[in-house]
């Protein structure tokens, strides 16, 4: 069996979600359609991102209208819609929230350039 588009974004969301990248509702992901470069295939709004299935992706165009499916585009569209129009070489757009990310974001302090070397 062929993977399909929807398909390989659901499995790129499941894989977000096992390497603990996920954030309930939050995240957004879109793949751009190799077929139609202004037609853009995202998460919804409502779920997250390991409850994605073919049935459920919402598909927007690149001016973030949505064109299908059953539940909201996600209010973040307008990033995935924006870097696509300015980059058409970009095929996906991911945003996700870590953790470690949102905990060190939280503690107002500057992230510092160093590293072990």
């Amino acid at each position: 069996m062929q993977e399909t588009l929807e398909d390989k974004l659901v499995i790129a969301g499941k894989i977000l979600v096992a390497e603990g990248l996920d954030d309930h509702v939050r995240g957004h992901i879109t793949v751009r359609s190799p077929d139609d470069p202004n037609r853009i295939l995202m998460k919804p709004q409502t779920i997250g991102m390991e409850e994605m299935t073919r049935d459920n992706i919402t598909v927007v165009d690149i001016e973030g209208a949505k064109i299908s499916g059953p539940l909201p585009r996600h209010s973040e569209v307008f990033i995935h819609t924006e870097i696509m129009r300015a980059r058409p070489e970009i095929h996906s757009v991911i945003h996700v929230h870590p953790l470690h990310a949102i905990v060190f974001t939280s503690l107002g302090k500057p992230l510092l350039p160093i590293s072990q070397e």
